[in-house]
């Protein structure tokens, strides 16, 4: 049986290799909202966007100069 996440919705960074990628994303929805960007800050991977449930979406790195807030937002929230 699957279950849908509550608090993240996706996740996407750059790293390395796919499996990091693959890793880092699969551990950082298991971190939750409160701890995702923060895991992967320490974890190594400073390029990610981690779009939360309630539609906010955190960017980190050099990313976040890149990319424009989503429809209906002003800003993006930065990690």
């Amino acid at each position: 049986m699957f279950r849908n996440t509550a608090g993240i919705h996706g996740v996407t960074l750059v790293a390395e290799t796919v499996g990091q990628v693959n890793d880092l994303g699969t551990a950082a929805m298991v971190a939750g909202p409160a701890g995702a960007s923060r895991s992967l800050q320490a974890w190594g991977a400073p390029e990610f966007i981690v779009m939360h449930a309630d539609r906010q979406v955190e960017i980190g790195g050099a990313l976040a100069s890149k990319l424009l807030p989503p429809p209906g937002q002003t800003a993006i929230r930065r990690a």
